[in-house]
């Protein structure tokens, strides 16, 4: 998904899949599907405006809702009714879920690719596209790449990844619980902000550096679609700042997703 929203480096992109897929072992055929998928999907984008914004206003705030610690505003995809997509600082693409896609008439390719998955073969189908337009309250998008998964969040349409968000300056109001989209160059959106820090982009993930326990800086992903109750860190930064990985209350996870 990285090398799809590099936006202005088609060609450069097409080459790094092309030698990604030459130099790929044939014996792997997961990982052969999805550079193909990603190589025939970013070839077809070559030369296309993506990304289209049309806002009539300088800046929106969306109501934002909250569910089990997940950010959600209500969006719209080819004209269908606005259902509640997950707002993923995380994502590095968007993602439409089958039952929406099918609702907003959204097309797929036909390359099959598969995402990781918890349980079952640890792999679901999922397949590039693009919708043609999205709206969020009066903004409207045109031409935004999208995977369509085979897999359903109830009461959900998708997940609003950092692409899109990247097109404003976007902010995330929790105590107002609202999702404020400004337009790019506009009067407020270069006005100074107090406390402000700044962050950086590693493919499409949002990074700022922190101190724990007196102790960093380290890296940390800023990422609204984990919805742990703590801030999740590995064992080397863990041991770095002090942390007893076997202490009483410590919980241990795996990376899934």
């Amino acid at each position: 998904a990285d090398a799809l929203d590099e936006l202005g480096r088609d060609r450069e992109a097409v080459s790094s899949l092309d030698a990604a897929l030459a130099a790929a072992p044939r014996t792997n055929e997961l990982l052969i599907a999805n550079l193909t998928a990603q190589l025939e999907f970013r070839r077809a984008l070559i030369g296309r405006e993506l990304y289209d914004v049309r806002q009539p206003a300088p800046d929106v705030a969306l109501p934002m809702t909250f569910i089990s610690g997940l950010a959600v505003v209500n969006m719209s995809m080819n004209g269908a009714p606005a259902v509640p997509f997950i707002v993923d600082t995380g994502a590095g693409i968007s993602v439409v879920f089958s039952k929406y896609a099918k609702q907003s008439g959204f097309t797929a390719r036909d390359e099959p690719a598969y995402a990781g998955a918890v349980g079952g073969n640890g792999r679901v189908p999922i397949r590039y596209g693009i919708a043609e337009k999205v709206a969020l309250g009066e903004v409207t998008v045109d031409a935004v790449p999208m995977i369509r998964i085979d897999w359903e969040l109830p009461n959900f349409g998708g997940i609003i990844g950092m692409p899109l968000l990247r097109q404003f300056r976007t902010t995330f109001d929790y105590p107002s619980a609202r999702l404020r989209l400004e337009k790019s160059g506009s009067a407020t959106s270069t006005k100074p902000v107090r406390g402000s820090t700044p962050f950086r982009f590693i493919g499409q993930g949002v990074f700022v550096e922190a101190t724990v326990n007196g102790k960093g800086p380290f890296n940390f992903e800023i990422d609204t679609g984990a919805a742990s109750p703590g801030v999740p860190m590995d064992d080397a930064v863990g041991a770095a700042v002090g942390l007893n990985p076997n202490a009483p209350g410590v919980r241990k996870g795996r990376g899934q997703g």
